[in-house]
């Protein structure tokens, strides 16, 4: 193996590792943002799906949560009865049911990801302008590589 190759496998460990540190450090610093609003964290991803990508059906919700579509039944029953998402048959197959956000829940997923914004925010800000440039920069490369894998 050439030296160019250990180094960019040294680099890539590492930016695994400080991704997931990164990732765990978000979670931490976005926690508790609902503190008023007893929802799980399962459930902001699911309204927060639904916020980013519109009516989606229970099919496609499982697969983005990682779980079952019984366990999407779960957590829509609770959401719909807290009346924060409806569920509508869909007019092409009756099989298939549509989730959508009600205003109540658009109102909740916005709430939330403006606290967690904000949280986030206020930490980042401790860096200088030359640093977040920099992170900006990187992490527009390094998003444009992994989209273009994914397709």
């Amino acid at each position: 193996m050439s030296s160019e190759t250990v180094d960019k496998e040294t680099y890539l460990t590492r930016i695994q590792t400080l991704l997931d540190e990164f990732f765990y450090n978000i979670k931490q610093a976005t926690q508790d943002v609902g503190g008023d609003i007893p929802l799980a964290e399962g459930h902001f991803f699911l309204l927060y799906l639904l916020w980013k990508f519109g009516p989606c059906n229970s099919t496609y919700i499982a697969g983005q949560l990682g779980v079952t579509s019984g366990a999407v039944t779960g957590i829509t029953d609770k959401l719909a009865g807290l009346n924060l998402l409806t569920r509508e048959r869909s007019l092409a197959d009756r099989r298939v049911v549509m989730l959508s956000l009600t205003e109540q829940g658009l109102s909740m997923i916005q709430t939330v990801n403006h606290r967690r914004f904000e949280r986030i925010n206020a930490q980042l800000r401790l860096l200088n302008a030359d640093d977040l440039e920099k992170a900006v920069d990187v992490l527009e490369k390094m998003n444009g590589t992994l989209r273009e894998r994914a397709r």
